[in-house]
């Protein structure tokens, strides 16, 4: 049996410096709790992949996580939840009618090709298996400048409609806690054909960068167990890790 209530508890805070600290300091602290998520109007210091940080304006966009506990999935299969939890957000946000949605690699939602979320996984492993995750989501919501984010978007800039945040919140929380456990055992090929479904340059010709600089054309062929990306170039195929390479588009 899993920790489950029919709506997932929630807690808001002003000002945080991560919703991902802090749901890490919380579970450290009551190891007993249900699943819970933490919405914050402010984060100090948000966090991206690798160490990036996340820029919200106040107020404007969600910025969140959610704490999912008794999972069960493999750690050597463990892009299994990162892909359920993308689509889990893009299940949300195509039932609100938010148009072109695809997944770049590992887990950035774009809208028409421009970021509107980011994704960060924190798993808490108990032997070979994924026991519980933190999972941070920054959602582009009511915001409707970027400056000198050409390829950044909102859900506002899109439709022109202001949305409740909080309703919003409490919406992703509830969809990525239920498929979560509703997926977790399906096989990862089975999640993984939905994914790519999704996923931005799949079976597609594009350029990707590397940190040098140097530009390179492949075709994305999968995406491995633990999430390292593989493209065919033109004379191999190569793996790469997050920030080992940057998809142009």
């Amino acid at each position: 049996l899993f920790c489950k209530n029919i709506y997932m508890r929630s807690i808001k805070v002003h000002t945080t410096n991560s919703t991902n600290l802090f749901l890490r300091g919380y579970y450290r602290n009551h190891k007993a709790c249900d699943n819970v998520y933490v919405l914050a109007e402010k984060q100090t210091a948000g966090k991206g992949q690798m160490g990036t940080v996340w820029h919200a304006e106040e107020g404007k966009n969600l910025t969140f996580s959610v704490l999912i506990k008794e999972i069960d999935i493999l750690l050597e299969e463990q892009f299994k939840l990162s892909a359920l939890v993308a689509l889990s957000v893009i299940e949300v946000l195509e039932a609100i009618e938010i148009p072109k949605l695809q997944i770049k690699w590992p887990n950035d939602i774009l809208a028409d090709k421009h970021k509107i979320s980011g994704i960060l996984i924190e798993n808490v492993a108990v032997g070979a298996k994924i026991n519980a995750s933190i999972i941070g989501i920054g959602l582009n919501v009511n915001q409707l400048l970027f400056a000198n984010l050409p390829k950044v978007t909102s859900l506002g800039a899109i439709t022109g409609k202001q949305y409740d945040l909080e309703v919003l919140a409490e919406k992703l929380a509830n969809t990525i806690e239920t498929n979560v456990y509703k997926k977790q055992k399906q096989p990862l090929g089975t999640v993984l054909d939905a994914y790519y479904q999704k996923l931005l340059g799949y079976k597609k010709v594009a350029t990707y960068k590397l940190p040098s600089g140097e530009s390179l054309v492949g075709i994305i062929t999968k995406v491995t167990p633990s999430g390292f990306l593989n493209l065919a170039l033109e004379t191999q195929e190569k793996q790469f890790a997050i920030k080992e390479i940057k998809q142009l588009y």
